[in-house]
């Protein structure tokens, strides 16, 4: 219903409100005025045409009859015409009453309809502003920096959490330009660098740069950059979240240190080497590498301790570095370094040398600790001697190995011929495993004699081997260096315990047989030698191990706790050739030994060098003391017999007495 249909529906009620009240007055007034017409007239009429008193009366009634029926007649019509007005005004308003409880109707729908809309209105604005909200505090409570610019640079807004990492209020840097708070002098051309991606590619991701904080520290910040237009001013604006890399910058600069620089020296290491010889090699830079290696730098760090040690290598670095510029040097593991120079003339070559041997000697002190410290040199050229690192490498390898085996603190350039002596070498050593695996060794036993007595007390298991053409020594040597002597060992022992069950165990005799550093540093030598003994049901009295003062120090603590297992286990233990290497009177007071065997260097010396014989009588007496037997190795010559006499040594063994017999011929002398 529209506002027409409204206005017509509300005049049709004031009519028919109208007539309800004017209608029945009019009818009465009609009557009335007509009643007292009649009245007057009829009887006047009456009057006219009544001759008689019965006719007068008679008149009068046909009269009031007429006057009944006339005025009904007109009541009728009267009554009739208000009637249908009023019928028809019922109508209309019946149908306009009908049109307005349907308008009613429809107002109350509308009503319900926009109540409903008004509703959907109030969610969609709270939702909107709970996002608006949600937004702000994302925008405010993010551990992002979010800061928003114009193309000029002109700072529009900043969150919290960049006030908080950068110490600016909002003050001081909103309506400013960043570029001319944030970026360090020598970095301000990155804004125009950074403005003028925006333009062409509307973002730009992962984008670094230095910050200046209000309190003059500095952040490496990683920001991503996007365009947006803001549609409230019709501007196009920039909107920046930065992420703080300081902390990780310098995680990755610690990685780096530990990863490319050696923390003890402060070197560089071998990662940093390879990839730096691999970058000279690749730019065609011809170079020298010095390999450096200490001699005997073990023996100082496993007597006095590794902090002894490092303390050395700290001092030796500082030493280089009056040579060598610190980006040239690496400390290539332990004791050993590697030098870089962009220099292959030979002359320069030998002054490096002489520089370096020249530095090295000096002696180094530390507490009470006095270490004369040499180095052994391997050199190597590119592109002379080889075109690639793992030439270069297997190179300096070979000439530091020549210069070790030729006696130590010497420099030797590499050669062509080493690669021959290599090979000589592993073909030894293939040797060696074939000899294991063909059982090709056998045992030979050199007796120990009484001094005092002339009778064995006791014979020292030897191994040989007829398939290898260099003596036995070389072969023990090049058997440690493969690792090859433990299994040699195990050989030996085996064996050694074979022949004293089924030919020895009858006689009063004490089977003696070495033991390598390898075999004492083994985790199962004491399983093993505990499952052997039980399977050849051997009595441990009668076996004796000879330990070098060489095998011990390796880990001097580990082998103090093997000997007291084989003292437990029931076997003696004798320390061979003592008075070489760094012979220390801390082992004879630690370890539990039974004998001592005095080197054939001092031996040898007895006769014609008094300070010689002094040793060797203070070593006897010392021995004595501390209730260990003494055997002096290698007598070849009576003078050195009667020597030892006087000195009260207890046994002895060399080629005077006896060589190494074969087992048979041991036999024959027992009996």
């Amino acid at each position: 219903m529209d506002k027409k249909d409204y206005d017509i529906s509300n005049l049709a009620i004031s009519e028919a409100d109208t007539i309800k009240e004017k209608s029945p007055w009019k009818t009465i007034v009609i009557y009335t005025i007509l009643g007292f017409l009649w009245i007057l007239f009829s009887d006047r009429f009456v009057d006219l045409f009544a001759d008689s008193h019965e006719t007068y009366k008679l008149m009068q009634s046909y009269k009031g009859v007429f006057y009944v029926v006339v005025t009904a007649v007109i009541l009728f019509y009267l009554i009739k015409y208000d009637y249908s007005k009023i019928m028809k005004l019922t109508n209309d308003v019946s149908e306009k009453n009908e049109e307005l409880v349907s308008f009613s109707e429809e107002l109350i729908a509308m009503d319900e309809d926009l109540q409903q809309k008004i509703e959907s209105l109030n969610i969609a604005m709270k939702s909107i502003n709970e996002q608006k909200q949600f937004i702000d505090d994302i925008f405010q409570n993010s551990n992002t920096s979010i800061v928003t610019w114009g193309l000029d640079g002109e700072v529009l807004d900043i969150n919290n959490h960049f006030t908080e990492l950068m110490g600016y209020d909002r003050q001081d840097i909103i309506g400013k330009k960043w570029y001319e708070i944030l970026l360090p002098e020598e970095q301000k051309y990155k804004y125009y660098e950074l403005a003028s991606k925006l333009e062409s590619d509307r973002k730009v991701q992962n984008y670094e740069n230095k910050a200046v904080a209000k309190d003059g520290r500095i952040f490496d910040m990683l920001w991503n950059n996007a365009m947006i237009y803001n549609p409230q001013n019709d501007l196009t604006i920039v909107v920046s979240f930065g992420i703080d890399l300081t902390m990780q910058k310098q995680n990755e600069r610690r990685i780096y240190e530990l990863a490319y620089n050696d923390k003890l020296t402060g070197f560089k290491n071998l990662i940093a080497f390879e990839n730096d010889i691999n970058s000279k090699i690749n730019k065609k830079t011809s170079f020298t590498l010095y390999y450096l290696d200490m001699d005997n730098f073990k023996h100082l760090n496993e007597i006095h301790g590794h902090k002894c040690g490092d303390m050395f290598l700290k001092d030796y670095a500082s030493r280089l570095l009056t040579i060598f510029d610190r980006t040239n040097v690496y400390r290539w593991c332990g004791d050993e370094f590697v030098i870089i120079e962009e220099d292959t003339n030979d002359i320069n070559i030998t002054k490096r040398i002489d520089e370096i041997a020249l530095l090295t000697k000096n002696i180094w002190k530390y507490k009470n600790v006095e270490y004369y410290p040499s180095v052994s040199i391997g050199i190597t050229k590119f592109p002379e001697d080889a075109e690639n690192l793992e030439g270069l490498k297997k190179n300096m390898d070979m000439a530091l190995y020549k210069a070790k085996s030729s006696g130590k603190s010497l420099a030797v350039a590499y050669h062509s011929d080493f690669q021959k002596d290599i090979e000589k070498k592993l073909d030894l050593e293939n040797t060696i495993t074939q000899a294991l695996i063909n059982e090709s060794f056998r045992l030979v036993f050199q007796p120990i004699y009484s001094i005092k007595t002339g009778r064995i007390i006791s014979i020292e298991a030897l191994i040989r081997c007829k398939s290898l053409n260099i003596n036995i020594g070389e072969m023990i040597n090049i058997a440690e260096e493969s690792g090859q002597i433990l299994q040699i060992d195990r050989w030996v022992i085996k064996k050694a315990f074979e022949i004293m069950k089924n030919e020895l165990d009858k006689y009063d005799i004490l089977l003696s047989i070495n033991l390598s550093a390898k075999s004492i540093a083994s985790p199962d030598l004491i399983d093993y030698l505990s499952n052997i003994t039980k399977e050849y049901n051997i009595n441990p009295n009668k076996i004796e191990f000879e330990l070098t003062e060489h095998s011990l120090i390796f880990d001097i603590d580990w082998s103090k706790e093997v000997i007291g297992k084989l003292k437990h286990l029931g076997f003696g233990i004798a320390l061979d050739d003592f008075g070489t290497r760094y012979s220390s009177l801390n082992y004879l007071s630690t370890i539990p030994f039974d004998s001592l065997k005095i080197d054939k260097s001092y031996i040898d010396k007895i006769v014609d060098t008094d300070k010689s014989r002094v040793i060797v009588e203070q070593i006897i007496d010392l021995s004595h003391n501390l209730g260990l037997t003494t055997v002096a190795e290698g007598i070849e010559e009576n003078e050195q017999l009667d020597i030892l006499k006087k000195l009260d040594c207890d046994y002895g063994q060399g080629y005077l007495l006896d060589k190494p017999l074969e087992l048979e011929d041991l036999i024959i002398k027992i009996n």
